[in-house]
């Protein structure tokens, strides 16, 4: 069973090597806002990122932020519905979304 984590950069690196783009680290970096460096320090295990950057990854890669923490979640894409929902919520609310996976995806 791979970890939450190398499951996380896992997940992160394939979908974003497997965009229509085929974007690269500095490329994706620059879409979200960061820095290259900050980046490839989340994609290498070595940073976390905050809950409002992985909400803009999920948003930039269209896809729901399950499919990061869990092995048996399809590779599915984010509906327009799905992605205006999170848009709407507030740092807070995103917060206690992403805790809510990580505690039931953890313990699975």
């Amino acid at each position: 069973m791979i970890s939450m984590d190398n499951l996380y950069r896992s997940r992160l690196r394939d979908f974003r090597r497997n965009r229509k783009e085929q974007t690269t680290q500095q490329a994706f970096a620059e879409e979200l806002g960061i820095t290259s460096e900050h980046y490839s320090a989340i994609e290498n295990g070595k940073r976390n990122p905050s809950v409002p950057l992985h909400i803009a990854i999920c948003r930039k890669l269209q896809k729901p932020s399950d499919c990061f923490f869990r092995e048996d979640c399809p590779d599915m894409v984010l509906t327009e519905e799905q992605i205006a929902y999170l848009e709407s919520l507030d740092t807070g609310r995103l917060k206690t979304l992403l805790n809510l996976f990580r505690a039931i995806y953890e313990e699975t």
